[in-house]
């Protein structure tokens, strides 16, 4: 960017002059400089050095440095590159037209070429033409040469020394040169010998006058530096005179110094620093020296360093700060006091309108005042205290005591030399780790160290920011906003109004929540903590969440996720994406959702819903019982046990398990396999298929074709149309039917279910057939039937074959048809007593071998265990328990047994006609 200021400091506005292609692309601005149709700005990026002059912007061949007006309507601008001639890198000039088209070739500037030449700057020359400075590696010397505005050298290369050959008494880097009113030239550098560093300044009196100070003793010796601020020096002209030289120290910040005029260069003589400086507007760092200095920030957000001496720093507008880091003890400086005050190791100063301070390397008191302070307490061990406002203190290396006063105030660990560990929650001393053992007062907010941190807040709304590092951040029990920055953060939290702020790419971040929680942007993890029963749900990103050991809700949403039930009966949806899903421990639901998605239930009787053929469904043997619900054509995958189909997915196929498969509302296949599988088909004309295994099929509603296969499998018909298919040989089948059914060939066994009065027909087989609670008509047809009566008044006709007919506890009827048929009753259950509501048998035939079976009634009721009756024949009772007579009445004959002994009958039995009855018709 770059901003246009008047002569009177106004802001001109600002205008974009380049944009990096990403965050990280580096851009620097190297010179600007002003000529009568506008300006010139030179800047370098990572794609190479580019020149704008006006409108035009032209891309460079070289390493750009400097630019000034070379007269003549003309810029220059001055760089290096690398000279595959010799090998080395060689200072260049490049003329341009005031429109921005090149002139000519790029030219060498220095005559000695050999090795390395750096550093190279231009000033104009007010008759017309340039000066290039430069610094020769190879001969250790700063040189210089003057050029008219084409481009042609004037006067000699000049090397900047104060002796005869090679042998410089100094070593010189980082040069600059100025230009002034009158055509003399400054050449200023970075110099040392024997009595340590300096900045240093040599005058010329215009190209062609000459060195002004010919001997080392004569140059302008602007103070000793030591090594560390000794890093560059840069020179320009102001108001028609030699201006303003500055140097770095620690490689960031500069000295501003006041205007030089001839008068002031006097040979010999060390610079007087006790001055007045009056920054412009911007953000100045402007630093005294020893003398009692008087420093006016001005506008901008100003660094002000008064260092030696009794002085005045008046920051002026903006966010100023006071720095006493080159104190030579601990001061003790308090923001809140307007007059003089004594700091201790760096005077007596007068503050004026500072809100920051920078302490010194010594054990400081540091105090601010009522508005927004930042107070940094460096080395030593500090006492720094906030004040009113929301401050911002850091104590640096040493063991601090940090004190915020009022309002909402932060600790800063960012200087920290290594991870800290630092709770809000404690108010006395503890052991930081990286930055001393510090004590906390009053503090609100945290912000860590470039290092892995643990940082925990209070009861507070606290602001916590990790910084760089893998951090741990725990807001506490308030409602956080928790920064972790770059590194794989871990963050706390436990409040509903807590915040989890993440950049993109800055790391792989986890939540642990005791709350119910929803991951914010950015953050790639979520595990849920404590046993209440709580919800984690993701975001965009591929996420892994965890749930605890209660019943959760795990929602994955986009992304390929995943996610973790761990304890108790969770539900788990992968949503978008190719998930992976594990029930772990529990009766667990999984939801795959959209994708291609992997659900692992665990232990515990798990639900799997899919949607997707690529979906996968996985279990191992003895971890529960298990289910499918798919909306697709699906096959259980070993040790997965049941099926349901939703939707309109007409195909269900079990496995080698006892599966359990449901069809839906459409015409379903649904097929067994191995095992003793249950299979319904629900609504829809269905084909079921058991195969092998004693399978259980169900048709439901609809035209249903059911095949049982290998095994003894059972048939549930419930529609007039249900067809029950076996083949001969594949096991003892039943059918439970709870409407009207003829048994199909193969077929052995017939159930009615229900209360409807049904009737049920058997086949050539040795049937069974069992009545329901209605009132039935069992038919046994051909074979050796087994007919049971239910609860109703039925009628059993066993018809050809040797038939066992059961009577039930209704009035039931038996018709024994063809064979030696067995007619069974069983204790209690017969219908009454008397001719009229007795159990009844139609066709008894001695000659057929029909015989009657009171084996399963117990024959005396006073005695345990089952008891014989006695056949006492026609004869009557004589009160003894268990006697058994028949009687001839009407025609009829009836079967009486006195179970108590009391003489009397406890029930009846009717047959049709009249028989002579012998022990050998009964089984007693």
């Amino acid at each position: 960017m770059a901003r246009s200021i008047g002569v009177n400091g106004s802001n001109g506005g600002t205008t974009e002059i380049a944009r990096g292609s990403s965050y990280f692309e580096f851009l620097d601005v190297t010179a600007v400089t002003s000529f009568g149709a506008g300006h010139a700005i030179t800047w370098r990026t990572d794609s190479g050095s580019y020149v704008r002059i006006g409108g035009s912007t032209v891309q460079l061949g070289f390493h750009v440095a400097d630019v000034a007006s070379a007269g003549g309507g003309k810029l220059v601008v001055v760089g290096t590159f690398e000279n595959p001639a010799t090998g080395g890198q060689d200072v260049v000039a490049q003329l341009f037209s005031a429109t921005g088209q090149i002139i000519d070739n790029p030219f060498i500037v220095p005559t000695h070429v050999e090795g390395e030449q750096h550093y190279p700057a231009v000033a104009s020359i007010p008759s017309g033409g340039f000066i290039v400075s430069w610094y020769d590696e190879w001969e250790g010397a700063v040189g210089v040469q003057a050029f008219n505005s084409v481009g042609e050298k004037v006067g000699d290369e000049t090397p900047v020394s104060f002796d005869v050959g090679d042998d410089f008494a100094y070593d010189f880097a980082s040069p600059d040169v100025g230009v002034d009113a009158d055509g003399d030239f400054l050449v200023t550098f970075t110099g040392w010998d024997a009595s340590g560093f300096g900045v240093r300044a040599v005058l010329y009196r215009n190209p062609t006058g000459g060195q002004l100070f010919t001997s080392e003793a004569d140059d302008v010796d602007f103070g000793a530096l030591t090594a560390d601020q000794q890093e560059a020096v840069a020179f320009a002209a102001a108001s028609g005179r030699l201006a303003d030289i500055y140097y770095a120290f620690d490689g960031d910040d500069y000295v501003v110094l006041p205007d030089v005029a001839d008068a002031q260069l006097v040979p010999g003589v060390t610079w007087n620093y006790a001055q007045t400086f009056n920054a412009a507007g911007g953000d100045d760092i402007v630093i005294g020296g020893n003398g009692n200095d008087k420093i006016e920030g001005g506008e901008g957000d100003d660094l002000l360093a008064g260092n030696g001496g009794n002085d005045t720093l008046s920051g002026g507008a903006g966010y100023d700060l006071a720095d006493y880091t080159e104190a030579t003890s601990g001061v003790t400086v308090n923001l809140a006091i307007a007059g003089v005050q004594a700091t201790g190791g760096a005077g007596t100063d007068t503050l004026i309108s500072i809100e920051d301070l920078d302490g010194s390397a010594y054990a400081d008191v540091l105090t601010g005042n009522d508005v927004d302070n930042f107070i940094y307490g460096m080395g030593g061990d500090d006492t720094i205290v906030g004040g009113g406002g929301n401050d911002w203190l850091s104590g640096g290396a040493g063991n601090d005591t940090l004190d915020g006063g009022s309002g909402f105030d932060a600790a800063s660990y960012a200087g920290a030399s290594s991870a800290v560990t630092v709770s809000l929650a404690k108010s006395g001393p503890q052991v930081t780790g990286g930055a001393g053992t510090d004590t906390l007062l009053n503090i609100e907010d945290l912000y860590g160290s470039s290092f892995d941190d643990v940082l925990t807040g209070n009861g507070l709304g606290n602001l916590i920011s990790g910084a760089g590092g893998n951090d741990t951040i725990d807001g506490g029990a308030g409602a956080d906003e928790m920064y972790g920055a770059s590194g794989n953060d871990t963050y706390i939290v436990d409040n509903a109004g807590d915040v989890v702020i993440e950049g993109a790419g800055l790391g792989t971040d986890e939540v642990r929540s005791s709350i119910s929680y929803t991951l914010t942007a950015n953050v790639e993890n979520l595990r849920l903590l404590g046993t209440a029963m709580i919800d984690g749900t993701g975001n965009a990103l591929d996420n892994t969440i965890r749930g605890n050991d209660s019943a959760n809700v795990l929602h994955g949403l986009a992304g390929a996720d995943k996610l973790y039930g761990n304890g108790g009966d969770d539900t788990i949806e992968g949503g978008e994406g190719d998930d992976y899903l594990y029930g772990l421990i529990g009766n667990d639901t999984l939801v795959g959702g959209a994708g291609y998605d992997r659900m692992y239930g665990g232990a515990g009787d798990d639900t799997y819903f899919v949607n997707d053929a690529d979906d996968y469904a996985y279990e191992v043997a003895g971890e529960g019982r298990d289910r499918v619900v798919s909306s697709i054509d699906h096959q259980l995958r070993a040790e997965v046990e049941d099926l349901t189909l939703t939707g309109v997915a007409a195909i269900g196929k079990g496995n080698s398990s006892d599966n359990l498969i449901v069809g839906n509302a459409v015409a379903n296949k649904l097929y067994g396999y191995e095992g003793n599988d249950t299979i319904d088909g629900a609504g829809g004309d269905d084909f079921l298929l058991g195969a092998e295994g004693n399978d259980t099929l169900t048709g439901g509603a609809g035209y249903d074709r059911m095949y049982g296969g290998i095994g003894n499998d059972t048939f549930v018909v419930g529609d007039l149309a249900d067809y029950a298919y076996e083949n001969a040989g594949e096991g003892y089948d039943t059918v439970l039917a709870s409407i009207n059914h003829q048994l199909r060939p193969n077929i052995e066994q017939l159930v009615l279910d229900g209360f409807s009065d049904l009737r049920g027909y058997g086949n050539a087989l040795d049937n069974m057939m069992i009545g329901n609670s209605g009132n039935n008509l069992l038919y046994g047809k051909d074979g050796a039937d087994t007919i049971r009566a239910g609860l109703g008044n039925d009628i059993l006709y066993g018809e050809n074959g040797t038939d066992y007919l059961y009577g039930g506890s209704g009035l039931d009827r038996f018709y024994g048809g063809a064979g030696a048929d067995l007619f069974a009753f069983e204790n209690l259950d017969f219908a009454g007593m008397g001719s009229g509501t007795a159990d009844r048998i139609h066709d008894f035939s001695h000659a057929q071998g029909d015989r009657i079976s009171l084996e399963l009634v117990d024959a005396n009721s006073n005695v345990g265990f089952d008891q014989a009756f006695t056949f006492v024949g026609s004869a009557a009772f004589s009160n003894v328990a268990g006697q058994l007579r028949y009687q001839q009445i009407s025609g009829n004959t009836y079967v009486q047994g006195d179970t108590d002994g009391d003489g009397k009958a406890d029930f009846w039995i009717r047959i049709d006609g009249l028989h002579a009855l012998a022990a050998t018709d009964f089984i007693l």
